[in-house]
This record gives C-alpha cells, structure tokens and sequence, in this order.
C-alpha cells in the first residue's frame, strides 16, 4: 500500500520519515485506519474486536523488536499534533492501546474536535486509556 503525498508531507512537517519503521507501521501497517473497532460491532465478525488484534500485532512486532513500543509511543505522540484527521486518528487509535499518561492528557482534549471521526476516537481511546490505569 503507497502512502498519499499529502500525509508524507505532513509527517514531514512533523519532523518524521515515512520510511522509518514506525513511521511506515503507523501509516499503513496494523490493524488500525477506517475501519477500526474499539469494541464489537455488527459489521465485523462475531467476536472480533480491532483494539484487541492491534494489541495482538503490537506484541508480534515485539517478539522481534523489543524496543518497538518506545519507538512508536515517540511516533504517537508526534501524530497527537497533527492537523491530518487520518493520520490524526490513526495516532489515536493506536495511543489506545500503547498510550500512557501523557497520551491520555492529550487525547482527552481531543474528545472536543471539530471533525467527528476525530472526536469518537479520542472519546473510546480516552476511556480505554482511563480502563487500562
């Protein structure tokens, strides 16, 4: 899967490098994007939940890079700033499940974006984070 011009710009704008990794797994690796669930839903099958097989992903991309989940939380936290609501939510969604603390701070300010999608992933995110204390 490419990766738009319009979010390799903004990442750049970020001061991060698509081809980086972590970058590259936030963008288009993960089970995370548009179709993301935090919970069961009626579109997926029975059972299925996307927060939890994006925790399953984490841990396998672990077993072979120990510090992957620092190297991505700095990634994380770069993406919370963004202006891209794709990149934006992608960030949210895996904040959710790596996010700490300082994850939860901005995210929970996030509930209140004016984009919608942005918004009801910051809302679920910020109550798993809130769980997950």
């Amino acid at each position: 899967m490419s990766i738009s011009p319009e979010i390799v710009n903004e990442v750049i704008s970020l001061s991060g490098s698509p081809p980086d990794a972590e970058w590259y797994w936030l963008l288009v690796g993960g089970p995370h994007g548009y179709s993301f669930t935090w919970g069961h839903c009626r579109v997926e099958s029975l059972g299925y939940v996307g927060r939890e097989h994006l925790e399953k992903r984490l841990k396998e991309e672990v077993s072979s890079d120990p510090d992957f989940i620092e190297k991505l939380q700095k990634v994380v936290r770069l993406a919370l700033t963004s202006t891209h609501h794709t990149l934006l939510v992608r960030a949210i969604q895996l904040a959710g499940v790596i996010g700490e603390e300082e994850e939860l701070k901005v995210v929970s300010e996030l509930r209140h974006h004016r984009n919608s999608w942005v918004s009801k992933h910051a809302k679920a995110c910020t109550f798993h984070l809130k769980r997950k204390r």
